[in-house]
């Protein structure tokens, strides 16, 4: 239930990522209400440089926002849930393809709704934006686990051990398991990674997807290296 729409920078340095009264970009209220919108938001996803942020009853939809620039965000337009309920709380969202699932979480629950965000069919292939180690970190913990942040949401049966390759510089893959939450996969390892040793992290070309069926465009590699 916050207002207005505000950023922090958590992953330059996480254990300070400023003040509350500093964040790094603001999208003020008068940027909604200049639509026509309301201004309150509540929850949130990304898909290919766009926040897509749900808003307060009774009206709520969801703004669909370009945050490719940080600090020059802008509201591109609304969509709207089933208007024709009182109290409408279509306001939590997930992106696939130039398509928005809409779902509320208010008594009596009404399911889902499927709007159209955009007129162009989805051809934007997903990026990785972050990668945790970081690329050359050094020291890093045994029983470290390794994390990705993408730009689209990714379909769940493209991850696997080919698409998504931890191994010793030159040596073979690394046996773990896999998590995924929309963007963001994780993977954990079977056993404690190997002492002051390099590893790389590999995602080949068209491995990994998002939920329209759009590739990685490019092999991504990242490096990092255990400590004693």
């Amino acid at each position: 239930m916050q207002s207005p729409l505000r950023a922090w920078d958590v992953l330059t340095d996480p254990t300070d990522i400023g003040s509350a009264n500093s964040p790094v970009a603001t999208l003020p209220d008068s940027a909604f209400r200049a639509k026509g919108y309301p201004a309150g938001s509540e929850y949130m996803s990304f898909s290919d440089g766009y926040l897509f942020l749900g808003h307060l009853r009774p009206d709520a939809g969801v703004s669909k926002i370009d945050v490719r620039d940080i600090h020059r965000m802008s509201i591109e337009n609304r969509i709207w849930g089933r208007l024709e309920f009182t109290n409408g709380d279509d306001q939590f969202s997930i992106s696939v393809g130039s398509l928005l699932v809409l779902a509320d979480d208010e008594l009596p629950y009404r399911g889902m709704v499927i709007a159209a965000h955009s007129t162009d069919p989805d051809t934007t292939p997903p990026a990785v934006d972050t990668v945790l180690p970081k690329n050359g970190a050094t020291g890093l913990s045994r029983k470290s686990r390794i994390g990705l942040s993408l730009t689209d949401n990714i379909e769940l049966a493209t991850v696997h051990p080919g698409s998504f390759i931890v191994r010793p510089v030159g040596g073979q893959p690394v046996k773990g398991s896999f998590g995924l939450y929309m963007g963001i996969v994780n993977f954990d390892p079977d056993e404690d990674l190997m002492p002051n040793t390099t590893y790389e992290v590999v995602l080949p070309k068209d491995g990994m997807k998002d939920l329209v069926g759009d590739g990685i465009a490019a092999e991504f590699k990242s490096t990092f290296t255990t400590g004693p």
